[in-house]
Formats: C-alpha cells, sequence, structure tokens
C-alpha cells in the first residue's frame, strides 16, 4: 500500500504539472493573440480603423469614447451592448478572464489616441473551446490517474505476494520439522 501511495502521489503530481503547463500555455497564446491586436490598433491608430477590426474571428472589439459611450464607427451586436456595465468593468492594460451570458472571454482594454480624440479599445476573445480542451484533459487525467492507480494496487498487491512466498514457503518448512 505504502508503495502504491507513492507511486500515486508521484502519477497524481506528474497530473497536475501536465494540466498546469498546458493550462498557463493556452492562456499565454490567447494574452499573445490579444497584445498582438493591442499593437496592430496602435499602429494603425492613424488609418481606417474600422476596416482592420476585427483581426480574428474569435474575437469582439467594443470601442468606446472619452465619456464611456460606444463609438458607432465600430458597429457591434446588441448582444455585447446589453451587458455594457460588466464589460466595461475591467480594469485597463491587464489580462482578465470574464464570463458573460454563458460564454468565456479573455478580455484586454487599452487606450489609444485616433484623430485627436482618446478612444478606450476593449477586445473580448472568445476562449471556450480553450475551456472545453483544458475540461477534457482534466478529466482524461482524473481518469488516467484512477485507472493508474488501480494498476498500482493490483500490481503491488501481486508482487508483495511473490515476494512473500519464498518467506512463507520456509515458515510452512520450518513448521513441517
Amino acid at each position: 500500500i505504502t508503495y502504491a501511495s507513492v507511486f500515486f502521489i508521484i502519477i497524481s503530481l506528474y497530473a497536475v504539472s501536465i494540466f498546469m503547463f498546458v493550462s498557463m500555455n493556452q492562456m499565454q497564446k490567447v494574452d499573445g493573440d490579444l497584445e498582438l491586436f493591442q499593437k496592430t490598433v496602435e499602429k494603425r491608430s492613424s488609418s481606417d480603423l474600422s476596416m482592420a477590426l476585427p483581426l480574428n474571428p474569435k474575437t469582439v472589439t467594443l470601442v468606446r469614447n472619452e465619456d464611456g459611450t460606444f463609438d458607432h464607427s465600430f458597429p457591434i451586436s446588441s448582444f455585447y451592448q446589453e451587458g455594457a456595465d460588466l464589460l466595461a468593468d475591467v480594469p485597463l492594460d491587464e489580462y482578465e478572464t470574464i464570463r458573460y451570458k454563458g460564454s468565456h472571454y479573455r478580455t484586454l482594454k487599452f487606450r489609444v489616441l485616433v484623430n485627436d480624440s482618446q478612444k478606450e479599445f476593449q477586445v473580448l476573445y472568445n476562449i471556450d473551446s480553450d475551456i472545453r480542451v483544458l475540461n477534457s484533459l482534466k478529466s482524461i487525467l482524473i481518469n488516467g490517474s484512477f485507472f493508474i492507480l488501480v494498476a498500482c494496487f493490483l500490481i503491488s498487491y501481486v508482487l508483495a505476494n511473490a515476494s512473500i512466498k519464498p518467506m512463507r514457503e520456509s515458515i510452512e518448512k520450518e513448521r513441517a520439522f
């Protein structure tokens, strides 16, 4: 039981480290895409930005004027306008994961000077597919760890019996003598 428990702890730590690595790697990829978007908007701020948005089909861009109202030259659907207060409650220049109307978004909000006017851009990157992948990975690791635990106990039992067998035979011979 001790050997199986130690082995299970090692396997569990390995599974957790795999999940953490994949999770962090996935979010870093999304954050890299958001940062690239920010740099692109900053570079193209002097040209017609409405033609450049969106850069990725998984993203939605919200543009607000200095007074906080939506800039209508960058149209967005009413789906996002309805929750404008929730979406606006994100700190500037920080990556945040938010849940909005049943979907998960990674978001970045930043300010850019466009045509002598300060605009606030907020990019919403839909990460539902990433979360589904991570949840699938988590269930695979949990189920795999459970099966490995069962295998560890069975193998440990067989090996323990195999190693004790000569001692049992010796004790039986001693008793018979």
